[in-house]
């Protein structure tokens, strides 16, 4: 069963705070934010330019050379490398003691609740699952993860209606997802509604086209209805988009022995056989199994842990957040999801260096993401090293040159360094290629502090159309 997080953890906000005079970094797209958000954003710069600019007004704005790179004191953090081995029980043991504390220490946050749920299910014990849910929905009826998991615990107890019950109050929330279709419609053929559950899919596959589970639900509730052409039709396009497997053969046969199609039947018959032989002996088999079984425990556990960190790191509890989010990564050294909540667990500890080092792991593991590499140079600005930051920069753009955040990171670490002259070209640049009123907002900050008053003032006006235009549309 897939873990539903209550929580996103997507570093995405760290502040050259000290060293940017009056211009925050930035690091979500102006066009992300809301029009309320966004008016609100472009005030507060105008704000703080013209108070960089009341500072800045009895000072010779010439660039300066970087101030050494101070000593610094590298993180003693040693993140964990390899999968460490626990008896299966041990995990069960240990993972149900921490989600006890976790819903005695936070009984009012419906998260931990929801966890704790989502644990007792994936550990078979549905009665404490069934009733961790509810008291979720009791403090937050709203959040819709807790009732799939509540509908999934009454499905596999054989109480479809009551599951029907639980799913249909999602659609009157408001809510709306492929999962809550495929699992309502589910319960309806389980209780013979098959017209019904026919409809579910077929409104579901309308709103989610992309969900081949969906379209081969709705095939095969219109092969019970009697649709047979249309059923075939329709879990073909399912089997061809999601790849063939013993359980959408076997649907297709089924309806391809209704319409006494022998010589298509013989062709899926034999497609079935060929899977059965790729089956592994049953030692093999036992052993692949213990293996799967082995890994999806781990990853499940792994998961448990991380998103009990997350409750802790919401609820700024800062050194269980931490805690936890080493023991998911000691079951799975590279589950990401931990690793970037450790980042914001340091980010808001401020502990500059161990938040460096977590940052490099990130971007060892995702080298593409230069979300990362920004995040990293914000760090070490923090620790005084600017150099550091600035070849951190420059070897993004260097490798993205069309990743303007990048180049925008950089033009305010040269203002803030009093080296905006650097930054002169580069806010062109960017002011070309993807003119945005909060980059006209910086690339007049950049020219005033370069001595370029009028081009400043040009700057200021190209933002202010910017804005009019836009608010016109």
């Amino acid at each position: 069963m897939e873990i539903k997080k209550l929580a996103s953890l997507l570093l995405v906000g760290l502040v050259m705070a000290g060293l940017v005079i009056g211009v925050v970094v930035l690091l979500t797209p102006l066009e992300d934010l809301t029009e309320e958000e966004k008016e609100a954003y472009l005030a507060e710069q105008r704000q703080k330019l013209l108070q960089a600019e009341r500072e800045s007004s009895n000072e010779v704005a010439s660039p300066a050379a970087p101030a050494a790179a101070p000593e610094r004191k590298p993180s003693t953090l040693e993140l964990p490398t390899e999968a460490t081995v626990v008896e299966t029980q041990i995990v069960h043991d240990q993972v149900r003691e921490m989600v006890e504390g976790l819903v005695s220490k936070f009984p009012a946050d419906p998260g931990s609740w929801h966890i704790a749920a989502q644990t007792y299910a994936e550990l078979n014990q549905s009665e404490k699952a069934e009733e961790y849910w509810k008291k979720c929905l009791e403090l937050k009826p709203q959040y819709f993860g807790p009732y799939l998991g509540l509908a999934e615990v009454l499905t596999d107890k054989g109480r479809f209606q009551d599951a029907v019950e639980v799913l249909n109050r999602v659609f009157s929330l408001g809510g709306s997802a492929p999962e809550v279709y495929t699992k309502l419609g589910e319960a309806l053929e389980n209780l013979g509604q098959i017209p019904e559950a026919k409809a579910i899919f077929a409104k579901g596959y309308e709103l989610f086209p992309d969900d081949a589970g969906l379209l081969l639900r709705l095939g095969r509730t219109q092969a019970q209805s009697g649709d047979l052409e249309l059923a075939e039709s329709n879990i073909r396009e399912a089997i061809q988009r999601e790849g063939e497997n013993q359980q959408n053969l076997l649907i297709l046969n089924g309806v391809l022995a209704r319409l006494n199609k022998r010589e298509e039947m013989a062709v899926v018959r034999e497609k079935l056989r060929g899977l059965t032989t790729n089956e592994k002996k049953p030692d093999q088999a036992q052993s692949s199994f213990q293996e799967g079984y082995e890994k999806a425990l781990a990853e499940s556990m792994s998961q448990i842990y991380e998103s009990a960190a997350s409750v802790c790191l919401q609820q700024k509890d800062l050194p269980n957040a931490e805690k936890l989010y080493m023991q998911s990564l000691t079951i799975a050294p590279n589950f990401l999801s931990s690793i970037k909540g450790l980042s914001v667990v340091y980010l808001d500890a401020k502990r500059w260096e161990d938040l460096i080092l977590v940052l490099n792991k990130l971007i060892e593991k995702e080298p593409d993401q230069f979300i990362h590499q920004i995040n990293l140079a914000s760090a070490l600005i923090q620790v005084g090293d600017v150099e550091s930051a600035e070849k951190t920069l420059i070897e993004l753009i260097k490798k993205e040159p069309t990743f303007d955040l990048g180049k925008i990171a950089l033009c305010k670490l040269y203002l803030g360094a009093n080296e905006a002259n650097k930054a002169v070209d580069l806010i062109r640049e960017v002011a070309d290629s993807k003119p945005d009123a909060s980059v006209f907002i910086l690339q007049a900050a950049i020219l005033e502090a370069a001595g370029d008053k009028i081009g400043a003032q040009t700057a200021k006006q190209n933002a202010d159309r910017y804005k009019a235009n836009n608010s016109s549309r």
